[in-house]
């Protein structure tokens, strides 16, 4: 029986060749990025992204099409959420970077992907709303569904135990998906793809 370390270190490398084309993007955009910063490991730190991200889009592509067992199935929606998120947070840091130090011409491309990072990361790794300093009056939640003896619940940006759980699950390409509020858009809920995060931010890293 192998290892958790083999088992592991199996994934990635097959995923490696199964994503063959998505690993060498990342790779040209790990060069165009980390070039900006020269004596830093941000090169590194974007090809570590990219290698989770083709385990990740090969652990979609077999929750989408039923390739694994059906025991295996039934397990996976927890690692591969739990992956996703750390995804998430990785990439949100290498594009704030990227903004701040203005490593890369700031573009409408940038500023959004910077956006839509932070409405996850922010209820992912500090369990509230982002940018919850805006908000002018307590706002109204509700659960979904809706269960019966649930109490009206206002969240308040002024509560030391304010606290946000943003609703998740998995789009039809197997993908972990949120739904985030945008509280620079009135207030507004939409869904955001981990899998669609992705082709965006190589869209714009390997932009010309």
């Amino acid at each position: 029986m192998s290892s958790v370390t083999e088992s592991v270190l199996c994934g990635f490398q097959l995923a490696a060749k199964q994503q063959e084309a998505l690993t060498h993007s990342w790779v040209a955009a790990s060069l165009k990025l980390g070039a900006a910063l020269p004596g830093s490991l941000l090169a590194v730190s974007v090809q570590r992204v990219g290698r989770l991200d083709a385990v990740l889009r090969c652990m979609e592509d077999e929750y989408a099409s039923g390739a694994a067992a059906a025991d295996v199935l039934q397990w996976a929606a927890e690692p591969l959420a739990s992956l996703s998120e750390a995804w998430v947070g990785q990439v949100y840091e290498v594009l704030r970077l990227t903004s701040e130090r203005k490593l890369l011409a700031e573009s409408e491309s940038l500023v959004q992907l910077a956006h839509d990072f932070r409405l996850l990361r922010i209820p992912m790794e500090k369990h509230e709303i982002a940018a919850d300093r805006s908000l002018s009056s307590p706002l109204a939640m509700y659960r979904s569904p809706v269960r019966e003896g649930d109490a009206d619940y206002h969240y308040d940006k002024r509560d030391p135990l304010r606290a946000h759980i943003m609703p998740a699950g998995i789009s039809q390409r197997g993908s972990v998906q949120w739904l985030a509020i945008d509280l620079k858009a009135d207030e507004a809920q939409r869904w955001i793809e981990r899998r669609g995060l992705s082709e965006r931010v190589l869209k714009f890293l390997c932009a010309p």
